[in-house]
């Protein structure tokens, strides 16, 4: 014996690249913005039917940026900054320091670049970025830190 189905909501089909298909009654789509927003064959997704033109504005309107990160290490022995300072805030606003070495990971420093100031890094080597935080750092900190030196005792 076979009953009517008595569905009163519609169920989604899920098409996948690979061919297979799933079927359910919801779907929880969590994706990064950058797919919802591409338009590439291989990379999107697309919905039959199309989202409501709200949402699409939504999406389309919304953006991201670039997170560049730069990690430093220098001998536990040669650190110059204060070491118990969880956060180190220079003057120039391109970097947000994290000192790694207040949470035991001595000698390292971790610089944040958020956007705008993280555009345009694509064509710097290794060294120009590094460099350039350590100029500054040399700017915050360049006399903090002296060498010991033994003071002679003795007549003029």
């Amino acid at each position: 014996m076979m009953r009517a189905s008595k569905r009163k909501r519609p169920q989604v089909t899920i098409r996948c690249r690979d061919g297979s298909c799933y079927t359910c009654d919801y779907v929880l789509c969590a994706v990064p913005l950058g797919v919802l927003q591409s338009k590439h064959k291989d990379s999107s997704i697309f919905f039959d039917p199309p989202l409501p033109p709200k949402k699409q504005n939504a999406i389309e309107s919304l953006g991201s940026g670039a997170h560049n990160k730069i990690l430093v290490r220098f001998r536990p022995d040669d650190v110059f900054w204060p070491e118990d300072t969880p956060q180190i805030v220079p003057l120039d606003q391109r970097f947000h320091i994290l000192n790694l070495h207040a949470y035991g990971k001595k000698g390292c420093l971790c610089a944040h670049v958020w956007p705008p100031f993280a555009d345009g890094w694509d064509g710097k080597t290794d060294e120009e970025v590094v460099r350039e935080l350590c100029e500054v750092l040399k700017g915050m900190f360049w006399r903090r830190k002296k060498k010991k030196t033994k003071r002679r005792r003795g007549r003029r």
